[in-house]
């Protein structure tokens, strides 16, 4: 299973609960969690994730990008997996929120042209919208409720970028939408944030940068961005993170200013309070963990945190009970390493991956004030544990596996487990929907009105989880 998604994991959130996972690498899982060890359930296990060429997390669910050229969409609210639109020969990259609860994305048909999409989560609200150019491989795609764009992020290719305009429901080259406004020869990079576009344009007089205001549609000076990460608007500024950069823009006059120009490319960027955290290159391939003011602006470096980047691929970070949590590598595995900002020192925690490195990678995250951190272990597998502060130690999640009889069965099955009060069990057919949610008394299920085919089921009891598996027939 291949996931394409930043190097960080991304989440997407429940009421109380999310669907975390793995970036690119070995070992690669998803899970659903609120962070307590009874709620917390890997669902990469349910077959169809077996069929994934890629997942994107989203805010409320994944969608699914399937080898047999299916789109899927998997709600994290109803756990119901939903087969959008079958595509021919054609791949599926980068879902982004275009506000109410749609998203686009892009439809590469291999070697030739690249299509604009949108979906509502929904069979009759995924569809093309329309051309946007050339597939190189290169293409990323921003939108904002406003406005969508499309560029390449390759120098040496030649792609005129591209603009959907969600009113008059079109997509143009962006220098035509420019044109009642500026005359441009060419646009070369485009990203936007609400009703900012940032672009660097060529003129006859050369290379420009721009802000563009799509309501005023007034132009202000800006500066080259590299491939933009994410955006964060806090007191006044919009900050803008990009594989390398910390962008500085003062809503108010539009003034723009690099704050660094040295952030690791493969980082992460973790924002606590009034600070972002990140890694800084310091010289080679040297990086040491920062820290930004979101208020004076200042940068400070923590000299002796060295994420070790050569063996880590996943420099993950995590703000927990006023500590901070990190990933370090080293040159046969990966350390989960715990830094006391009063005392200023530092201890390792557990070792999280072990092997090469650069292929294992882990998750580091708080959900619902509890610390979860996976570990990637070739001969073990990837599993989730939780921090425990009393011990100072990572503890499993346990979630075992019974035996259910008679298998494969017609009426009922029975789990070989000691019954307890409040059980719920949950069954899912080998599509992935949820079919069955109950309360169990006793240890048996009745089954007989299922269709026959293959199922999986989880049973908590609000303090243990168990995994079980059968056949109707």
């Amino acid at each position: 299973m291949r996931l394409d998604c930043p190097l960080e994991s991304m989440v997407t959130m429940k009421t109380a609960s999310i669907i975390l996972g793995i970036s690119p690498g070995t070992l690669a899982d998803v899970w659903q969690t609120d962070g307590t060890p009874a709620n917390t359930v890997k669902i990469e296990s349910e077959p169809v994730f077996n069929l994934w060429d890629r997942i994107y997390f989203v805010k409320d669910g994944l969608f699914i990008d399937t080898y047999s050229e299916k789109l899927l969409y998997y709600s994290n609210d109803t756990d119901i997996l939903t087969e959008l639109v079958f595509v021919d020969d054609l791949e599926i990259y980068s879902p982004v929120a275009f506000g109410d609860g749609k998203y686009l994305f892009l439809v590469d048909s291999l070697d030739t042209v690249s299509k604009l999409w949108i979906s509502d989560r929904t069979v009759s609200g995924t569809y093309e919208i329309g051309n946007v150019g050339n597939y190189n491989g290169f293409n990323k795609l921003y939108a904002s409720p406003m406005a969508a764009v499309v560029y390449n992020s390759n120098f040496f290719v030649d792609f005129e970028a591209k603009i959907y305009d969600p009113v008059a429901d079109s997509i143009l080259e962006i220098r035509d939408y420019l044109a009642p406004y500026k005359s441009v020869n060419s646009v070369t990079y485009a990203t936007v944030y609400e009703n900012l576009l940032f672009l660097t344009v060529e003129e006859n007089a050369g290379v420009k940068h721009y802000i563009f205001d799509l309501v005023s549609h007034t132009f202000y000076p800006s500066v080259s961005l590299e491939t933009v990460d994410e955006f964060k608007r806090y007191n006044g500024n919009l900050f803008i993170m990009t594989e390398r950069e910390i962008v500085r823009v003062d809503l108010s006059t539009y003034a723009i200013k690099k704050e660094t120009y040295l952030a690791n490319p493969g980082g992460q960027f973790l924002f606590h309070e009034d600070q972002l955290y990140f890694q800084i290159n310091i010289s080679g391939n040297t990086y040491k963990i920062a820290k930004y003011d979101l208020n004076d602006y200042t940068i400070t470096t923590y000299q002796d945190l060295d994420i070790n980047a050569l063996s880590n691929n996943n420099p993950k970070m995590a703000i927990h009970d006023g500590d901070l949590f990190f990933i370090k590598g080293f040159p046969t595995g990966k350390n989960l390493v715990k830094y006391d900002f009063v005392t200023q020192t530092q201890v390792i925690i557990d070792t999280v991956a072990v092997g090469d490195t650069r292929s294992y990678t882990t998750e580091l995250i708080e959900v619902n004030g509890i610390l979860l951190a996976s570990k990637a272990v070739p001969d073990e597998g990837h599993e989730m544990y939780y921090y425990d502060a009393t011990t100072g130690t990572l503890e499993p999640y346990a979630i075992e596996q019974v035996v259910a009889f008679p298998n494969p069965t017609h009426d009922e099955i029975q789990l070989n487990i000691v019954a307890t009060e409040n059980q719920i069990v949950t069954l899912y057919n080998s599509a992935g929907h949820r079919v069955m949610q109950a309360a169990m008394h006793g240890n048996s299920i009745h089954v007989k009105d299922l269709v026959p085919g293959s199922y999986h089921g989880i049973l908590n009891n609000g303090i243990d989880v168990f995994r079980f598996s059968f056949i109707k027939d």
